[in-house]
């Protein structure tokens, strides 16, 4: 069953030696089915990503996938203690960057609750940044706006 919810997303980015959060609020949907969670929402005009619809698949396993269809459309996928390929846009193409995941946290339920990965994305072996994204999840009255897939 999916749930209408207000998501407070969370997202830090340090590279260099410096930190960057952003922090947005946004409204979705998010629903469990066969021990998978879906969070499904529109990316903020904050993140700079107006039109852009974002789904977070949680599995059982701690697999994460986070696809984006739209201008920015793309596929991350994050597991604790291994290493995967994903693809981004970039105006030359796609570009191939790994993940590796340092932390998954689910601790989402039918009312709400909150989801956290920490990853690290690196390109040919060299490290770009370390990343984390936080989303905490408040159950809303239903309005049937995303359907889990």
């Amino acid at each position: 069953m999916m749930y209408d919810a207000v998501f407070t997303i969370i997202g830090t980015q340090m590279m260099d030696g410096e930190r960057d959060t952003i922090e947005s609020v946004t409204v979705g949907r998010f629903g469990e089915r066969n021990g998978e969670w879906l969070l499904c929402y529109e990316e903020p005009e904050s993140f700079g990503m107006a039109g852009v619809q974002t789904k977070i698949y949680v599995k059982q396993d701690g697999t994460v996938s986070v696809l984006r269809d739209g201008a920015a459309a793309s596929r991350l996928v994050i597991q604790q203690g291994k290493k995967n390929i994903c693809f981004y846009p970039a105006p030359q193409g796609q570009l191939a960057l790994e993940t590796v995941g340092e932390t998954v946290e689910n601790r989402l339920n039918e009312t709400g609750g909150r989801f956290f990965a920490g990853y690290i994305l690196a390109s040919q072996g060299r490290l770009l940044s370390q990343n984390t994204i936080e989303i905490r999840v408040a159950r809303q009255e239903d309005k049937k706006t995303c359907q889990l897939s």
